[in-house]
């Protein structure tokens, strides 16, 4: 008895000092004021009608207000001994704070509201807390819901975890945030990949608010700094040592930008072998309110040849690629620190200056600082030994200590310079500047226009390869199938070893539905390493549908032995082991694959487990799991997702203007397709989606293009597959199809909403026809006379056409709600009253309004500036 005492005493001791190390994760809640919002802009965020920042199929959210109300927001918390920190996973994901509960403050800036304004890519943007953006910066859902979930790990720490599948390229971040216990650091382990069917360009970017005060100093080891150019007046001083081996000290009261030496790990990046960016990172830091800086962690490598200094981050990943990053944070003592480290890898650098490109590489010891900063007062800098990389076979272009910042400079006014060479005139380019110009659009995520510049070259060049294979990847990218087929299969013809060719024909073949010529060319990109993975699960989908399902797990059980980290291989194995009945654990499998891939709706579902409530915040989700099951031929499953009674979406946790899946037109496409695929009736389906509200919905994906073929074909007097149709065309640059499809949509349902203002901005913008699109838009204002596209574009046409101003004042006023038009509205016909000699009345409409803060668009003070 005294050895059972012995022994259960001290295990009980154990098991209660282990209870209390655990760390603490629980759903709660967080109330903070929060500033209105309205429903978002209900036309289409087309490419063909900007130049920088490309949002479609998102919904564009301006409609910012001055209204503030009581918010309670969905909060992971996380919390040890030391640290307690909250997740917003329904703005963005975004860590609102850490709070240090032995100094009794935040470690990150913990905004007491949560005021938009129009800075983001969609336009909604709020400070505070660290911002996850990729694959562009304030990315399209920084305020919006994300997927999310938290779990307690068996050694007593604990994570939670956000991410999302974004709808431009359908490309997948997370972030998991790990507490351990007794640990003051938090951890961040992000991961990046690329499920999509093509390559897409990328950066990631971490973005954190602290709080600063007058006498803050920042400590930190640099190379190169440089100030904000919004911040160049206002900015008194900015001091720095530029050695690697000693910190950069710095005071200032505006912004600065500080690059930081990292980069990712790297897997099997073969077709673009990874190289070192003299500025491929950067923290800028700009003053918010005089208490608020950003700081910008972005982990971030070009891809390219040669050894280069570079100002962009920006690169491309290829199908299934896979990138990881590991960064910790904590707050330190008195100093009030913030600790950013990458843990993964680190981009070589020496005392000597050198900058080269990152080759074949061994490592060796050296000394080099941790990055404390944001000490209040003085801080101080400690160094640890890290493993540095050594690069072989690679020509050093060493930068005399004194001349870095010039040599910097120089890199960017070299770009800068052959940027603007290569958008000015066109007679005096060569192939190679037509090529760099393509790449350089297509990496800026200007795809039609790259596409036009493969076109250009191709014209001038009959027959070039380059160009060519541009041109067929670009068309393939962009679902221009018939076009991505005649630019392929020449350059197919003249290599076969091509297996990027072979890969992008077998997807032209598919999308043309000749499925034995796409199977065969897809064997061939599977041959060799770039584009084995990719291949072997589009063969795995293919000959899913086609119901040789033994054939198809071969395939997706090679693509993952390529890619053991590929979660679109890994959800489609199982529902096609789960179809075949196979393995009677694929249940416990789904479970395992959950712990890997926990944000996974599939894996949910075959789990059963689905989340139905978050599935029913954004249809997206819905529809992105049908296309999956639909992929795979398993029309069933699919029709079952589709057919599932959804919930409301709940205020806070979806979109604004969200509508349940079952009051979707796309939705109700979807189930029809399927239907018809399993051979069951069809038409009510196709019937129902024909009434259902277009309003936000804006159709991108393969699997949308197909079914609304197929509902057309079923029945081609359906004025609202019509519409969708068209404007999915006009979405991928297609403009003569797309005004067919509308005008064939206005003969059969004239009063569709968006259809005159997409009709009538087609025609201005693409057709130059400013006659036929003041035609549509005063027919939009009748049928449709709440979208202030219409009375924009039509001040717009009438100007075009030289019509006095009291006629374009007279077109913007019958706006029916002029009390609480947007400010794009205001501003023209402000500007217009003045034109027209009105001053008093343009003046009045600057009373009693709200002009929300917009970064790069018309400010407030300029138009009353103008007037005056």
């Amino acid at each position: 008895m005294r050895v059972i005492q012995r022994i259960a005493i001290p295990g009980l001791l154990f098991s209660v000092l282990l209870a209390h190390a655990q760390v603490r994760v629980w759903q709660g809640t967080l109330t903070l004021p929060t500033y209105e919002e309205g429903l978002p802009d209900p036309n289409p965020a087309f490419d063909q009608f900007t130049t920088n920042r490309f949002n479609y199929p998102y919904t564009l959210r301006n409609n910012l207000t001055s209204r503030r109300s009581d918010h309670a927001w969905r909060t992971v918390y996380l919390e040890n001994e030391y640290l307690k920190c909250s997740v917003l996973p329904d703005i963005g994901g975004h860590l609102y704070t850490c709070f240090d509960k032995i100094s009794g403050k935040p470690m990150f800036y913990a905004n007491p509201s949560i005021k938009k304004a129009a800075i983001a890519y969609r336009g909604a943007w709020a400070a505070f807390g660290v911002e996850f953006n990729f694959p562009v910066s304030h990315n399209w859902m920084t305020m919006s819901p994300v997927s999310f979930t938290f779990a307690q790990h068996e050694d007593g720490s604990a994570s939670a975890t956000v991410g999302n599948v974004d709808r431009v390229y359908g490309m997948e971040w997370t972030v998991e945030l790990l507490l351990r216990p007794k640990s003051t650091v938090l951890e961040q382990r992000v991961t990046l990949s690329n499920r999509s069917d093509v390559r897409h360009r990328f950066y990631w970017w971490n973005n954190a608010g602290v709080e600063a005060w007058d006498d803050t100093r920042i400590e930190y080891p640099m190379r190169r700094t440089g100030s904000t150019t919004v911040c160049l007046a206002i900015r008194k001083k900015v001091q720095s040592r530029c050695s690697p081996m000693e910190p950069a000290r710095a005071s200032w009261e505006c912004g600065i930008l500080i690059p930081i030496q990292a980069r990712y790990t790297m897997p099997n990046m073969r077709k673009y072998p990874p190289e070192r960016s003299g500025r491929g990172e950067w923290m800028p830091m700009g003053s918010i309110g005089g208490k608020l800086f950003r700081i910008t962690i972005a982990h971030t490598s070009r891809y390219r040849r040669g050894c280069f200094v570079t100002r962009r981050p920006t690169h491309f990943s290829n199908r299934g690629r896979r990138f990881t990053s590991r960064n910790t944070g904590c707050q330190c003592g008195k100093l009030a620190e913030y600790r950013a480290r990458t843990l993964a890898a680190w981009r070589a650098f020496n005392a000597g200056g050198t900058i080269c490109a990152l080759g074949s590489m061994r490592t060796r010891r050296f000394l080099a600082p941790q990055f404390p900063f944001l000490g209040r007062g003085k801080a101080s800098c400690t160094r640890r030994r890290i493993s540095r990389p050594r690069v072989r076979g690679c020509t050093r272009s060493p930068i005399p200590r004194g001349q870095r910042n010039t040599a910097w400079k120089s890199g960017i006014r070299a770009e800068r310079f052959f940027s603007a060479r290569l958008k000015g005139s066109t007679t005096g380019r060569s192939y190679d500047d037509w090529i760099e110009l393509a790449q350089q659009e297509e990496l800026n995520g200007r795809n039609l226009s790259a596409l036009d510049a493969y076109k250009q070259a191709l014209s001038k060049y009959p027959g070039a390869f380059v160009a060519g294979k541009g041109a067929g990847r670009l068309a393939a990218s962009l679902l221009r199938y018939e076009e991505a087929k005649f630019f392929l299969e020449p350059l197919h013809a003249r290599d076969t070893t091509d297996t990027e060719i072979s890969y992008y024909l077998g997807i032209a073949y598919e999308g043309l539905n000749d499925l034995e010529h796409a199977r065969g060319a897809y064997e061939q990109a599977e041959r060799l390493p770039n584009f084995h993975s990719a291949a072997a699960v589009k063969l795995g989908e293919l000959l899913a549908r086609k119901g040789d399902l033994s054939a198809a797990e071969q395939h997706l059980n090679e693509a993952l032995r390529s890619s053991p980290q590929d979660a679109r291989a890994q959800e489609e194995l199982i529902a096609v082991q789960a179809a075949a009945k196979r393995t009677p654990e694929t249940n416990l499998f789904a479970q395992q694959a959950l712990s890997r891939f926990p944000l996974s709706y599939l894996l949910q579902e075959e789990a059963g487990k689905p989340n139905v409530q978050q599935l029913a915040n954004d249809v997206d989700r819905v529809l992105n799991l049908a296309s999956e099951y639909m992929r795979l031929g398993l029309y069933l499953r699919a029709a079952d997702v589709l057919s599932r009674p959804y919930p409301e979406p709940v205020a806070n946790q979806s979109e604004p203007g969200a509508s349940r899946p079952q009051n979707h037109p796309m939705v109700a496409y979807f189930r029809g397709y399927c239907r018809e695929k399993l051979g069951q009736p069809a038409s009510d389906d196709y019937t129902a989606a024909a009434k259902l509200s277009t309003a936000f919905v804006f159709p991108n994906t393969a699997e949308e293009l197909t079914v609304l073929h197929a509902a057309l074909h079923a029945n081609p007097s359906d004025p609202t597959a019509h519409y969708l149709l068209g404007t999915f065309y006009f979405a991928r640059g297609m403009t003569d199809a797309a005004l067919a499809e509308w005008a064939e949509a206005h003969k059969l349902g004239p009063t569709l909403p968006v259809l005159s203002a997409s009709t009538g901005l087609a025609l201005l913008h693409v057709k130059n026809d400013p006659e036929r699109a003041l035609q549509a838009f005063r027919y939009g204002m009748q049928s449709d006379p709440v979208n202030i596209a219409n009375y924009v574009g039509a001040d717009q046409a009438l100007s075009l056409l030289n019509r006095p101003a009291e006629e374009r004042v007279a077109a913007l006023e019958k706006y029916p709600k002029m009390d609480v038009a947007p400010p794009s509205l205001i501003f023209e016909l402000i500007l217009n009253l003045a034109e027209a000699g009105s001053f008093d009345r343009a003046l009045a409409l600057f009373h009693n309004r709200f002009f929300p803060r917009q970064e790069g668009g018309t400010n407030v003070r300029q138009v009353w500036v103008e007037v005056q």
